[in-house]
């Protein structure tokens, strides 16, 4: 094989490869792994996390839990945020509650959103973590009755509720 040959080929297999949509896309702008969807709006936001609590609906309070047969309320926030939200974030969500309040940007309660991650003080020692889907609503993993939705309105949330933090921005 000559110099020139070998320069050529080069060259020929480097203009293929610029002209691949793989690699032209991050340079044109295209859509991509790489490249960040569209946020999605509050209706769809409250479509995916309803979608999701479809399928674990009633699965029992398990503490450390991760599968249909027991899940705690972090890593129920884990399943829920990776299965609907996996085209708009940009990391994993942090498996403790005590993580996960840290995670984000800080909403006021009276500026929630669906999406939106609600925590609750339950003993000095012990959170509780849920999202929010709308109309006052929140979806959690219950350690008396499973994974449900709960209001925030109601008396026992209400006292105990401590913060939300706006993990998709």
């Amino acid at each position: 094989m000559t110099l020139k040959f070998f320069a050529t080929s080069c060259l020929f297999t480097f203009t293929i490869l610029l002209a691949s949509p793989v690699f032209a896309a991050p340079f044109t702008g295209g859509n991509t792994a790489a490249t960040k969807t569209s946020l999605p709006d509050e209706k769809e936001m409250r479509d995916r996390i309803l979608s999701e609590f479809a399928q674990w609906e009633g699965v029992k309070y398990k503490l450390g839990g991760a599968s249909k047969k027991g899940i705690d309320c972090s890593s129920l926030m884990q399943e829920i945020y990776h299965s609907a939200f996996a085209d708009t974030l940009n990391e994993r969500l942090p498996r403790t509650t005590a993580r996960q309040i840290g995670h984000g940007v800080g909403t006021t309660r009276a500026d929630l959103r669906p999406g939106d991650l609600v925590f609750f003080r339950i003993t000095p020692a012990e959170r509780h973590v849920g999202v929010y889907i709308g109309d006052t609503q929140f979806v959690h993993a219950s350690t008396s009755q499973g994974v449900m939705i709960s209001s925030l309105n109601n008396d026992y949330w209400k006292k105990r509720y401590t913060t939300a933090r706006r993990v998709i921005v």
